[in-house]
């Protein structure tokens, strides 16, 4: 009885300090990305959103992360909110957008993640809250 109280104490320290430990790391990261956005002389077509990246990208081999998300005329940028790494996807480098239910055995539960079929051949997934704005707003930014 005394083993089981003792490794319940302990999950729930260690739920409580990783709970800390990501807000505080989310807030660093969201504090330099509200500063980024505010000295980015790119057009934004999409304003920063929490959101999930998973695919493969030439540059940056395997993508499986979570962080912060926005559109710019020239590029999506990523902001990883754990290892401090920025994504940039160039708008240029996108030849297809496709919705589809799951990616890389990721889903979320009624919503489809939106696909970027990028030139070199590699497929990054986006799983981010309006994927239909998404689409839009990447097709806009292509034609300019």
């Amino acid at each position: 009885m005394e083993m089981y109280l003792l490794i319940l104490i302990l999950l729930l320290f260690n739920s409580i300090y990783l709970t800390f430990l990501y807000t505080r790391v989310k807030k660093n990261i969201s504090k330099s990305v509200v500063e980024e956005v505010s000295n980015c002389k790119d057009e934004i077509l999409i304003y920063p959103e929490v959101m999930t990246i998973r695919g493969k990208m030439s540059e940056y081999g395997e993508i499986k992360q979570n962080g912060i998300i926005y559109l710019t005329v020239k590029d999506i940028i990523f902001h990883n909110l754990t290892k401090k790494k920025k994504i940039i996807i160039p708008v240029k480098d996108i030849k297809k957008i496709e919705q589809a239910k799951e990616f890389m055995n990721s889903s979320r539960k009624g919503k489809n993640v939106c696909l970027l079929r990028l030139t070199d051949g590699n497929t990054v997934g986006i799983f981010v809250a309006d994927n239909k704005l998404w689409e839009t707003k990447i097709k806009k930014a292509r034609k300019n």
